[in-house]
């Protein structure tokens, strides 16, 4: 019996994770990863931030980790509000069926790593666009326009080369699979993914002759 079936509460879990993942959650990254680094591009103060007392791969990895845990914080936050959505109306109208059984947590838990590692391909593109150009205009449109696109080729048979699809695939090879713990094939690229953007854009930082 797949996890479509054993999620509790289904038809409400699976319909806010499908807007959540599909399109929420790649859009939230290329804001948060765009606008993050707009702090010091506003009030023109990279220069003084490479300039003090801290390692370049200080500079780098702190906004980085900064941004992951946003992104953590945001699984935390959406969960806890989709099992208050789904129970509240209960508490009113008794006949509703969701109180008349466990809430899978561990699917849940399970579905947020694979959705997070899922991610994590996007999370560095978008980290890198949004040091490499001082508009933030640009990393957003160059996300938007790869999101739309990859929106469009979802009917691709190499989709999974594309990291944009990676969160919606992961929600619909997840609510199939018969094991919540095995990663899927396109999760690996997302990780291979992360790698190579977060050392090119590390990289690309390093030997630059011009800063922020």
């Amino acid at each position: 019996m797949n996890n479509l079936v054993l999620l509790h509460g289904s038809t409400t879990f699976l319909q806010g994770w499908q807007a959540f993942a599909g399109f929420l959650l790649p859009m939230f990254i290329i804001l948060i990863c765009s606008l993050v680094p707009q702090i010091e591009y506003k009030n023109n103060t990279w220069k003084q931030v490479y300039a003090s007392p801290q390692s370049l791969g200080d500079i780098y990895f702190s906004k980085y980790i900064a941004i992951i845990i946003m992104v953590l914080l945001l699984f935390v936050t959406f969960n806890v509000l989709m099992i208050i959505l789904a129970y509240v109306p209960n508490m009113f109208h008794a006949q509703l069926p969701f109180f008349k059984s466990a809430i899978p947590v561990f699917k849940l838990l399970m579905l947020s790593v694979h959705t997070f590692v899922s991610l994590l391909a996007i999370i560095a593109l978008q980290y890198w666009l949004s040091l490499r150009f001082r508009n933030f205009i640009t990393p957003i449109g160059i996300g938007l326009g790869l999101l739309v696109a990859t929106m469009v080729a979802m009917g691709w048979r190499h989709i999974d080369k594309l990291p944009y699809a990676y969160p919606f695939l992961t929600l619909n090879k997840y609510v199939q699979a018969k094991s919540e713990t095995t990663f899927f094939r396109h999760e690996l690229y997302s990780v291979l993914y992360f790698v190579f953007f977060t050392f090119t854009g590390f990289w690309d930082l390093k030997t630059r002759k011009e800063r922020g």
